[in-house]
């Protein structure tokens, strides 16, 4: 078998999150619409505002593959 490296696995994987999560947010501020950080950090207190911002941003870096089909390949298909 083949020696597997799951470091560069993951390290690749999070950086392709990063960069989702990154252009992203980007898009969305450009072009006036509402980014996923920016609903989280609504009207709440300071501590609460940290840790939906840090919820948000996680959830665009793990799960972004979904993100992907659901925004760029799905739309090609139906």
């Amino acid at each position: 078998m083949r020696n597997v490296n799951l470091g560069k696995w993951l390290r690749t994987y999070l950086f392709l999150g990063v960069l989702w999560c990154l252009m992203t947010n980007l898009i969305a501020a450009m072009s006036g619409a509402v980014s996923p950080v920016a609903a989280a950090s609504g009207a709440a207190a300071g501590s609460a505002k940290v840790v939906a911002v840090t919820v948000a941003i996680a959830r665009q870096i793990v799960i972004w593959p979904f993100e992907v089909y659901e925004r760029v390949i799905r739309p090609l298909f139906v």
